[in-house]
């Protein structure tokens, strides 16, 4: 069925995720259950919108129509939906990596890990009950 439909990969394991990335045109992760998926922030970071079934912290990665498109889990239908909408449409699917791209490292970017770590530790040598 993948042959016949064209554009289909099965690439297997990469060792070089971005340059895997820069290949794609976008990214699914149809997952039924996930925390924070570090593979969403890579895939928005590397300027993907993403389709993404709405469960776990997804949703706090993924904008809804604005980085990507969130369907509901086990919904093949809505997944496939959201699939054919940005496959078929470049501008759309820009906006939302360019988006995505932004949110990625404005939300998880190394500055911000930085200065929220250091916030943290600073906040926690002010409890006395730590210093005993």
């Amino acid at each position: 069925m993948a042959s016949e439909l064209g554009g289909v990969e099965f690439a297997g394991y990469q060792n070089d995720i971005q340059a895997f990335l820069r290949r794609c045109d976008l990214f699914v992760l149809p997952s039924v259950l996930e925390g924070m998926p570090l593979s969403v922030i890579e895939a928005m970071a590397a300027g993907l919108p993403v389709v993404a079934a709405s469960v776990g912290g997804v949703p706090e990665v993924v904008e809804d129509r604005v980085t990507g498109i969130l369907v509901p889990p086990r919904d093949p239908g809505a997944l496939a939906s959201a699939i054919e909408e940005l496959a078929g449409d470049r501008e759309l699917r820009l906006r939302m990596g360019k988006n995505g791209q932004d949110r990625a490292y404005s939300l998880f970017g190394a500055d911000r890990m930085v200065r929220e770590t250091d916030l943290l530790y600073r906040g926690l040598l002010k409890r006395p009950e730590l210093h005993s």
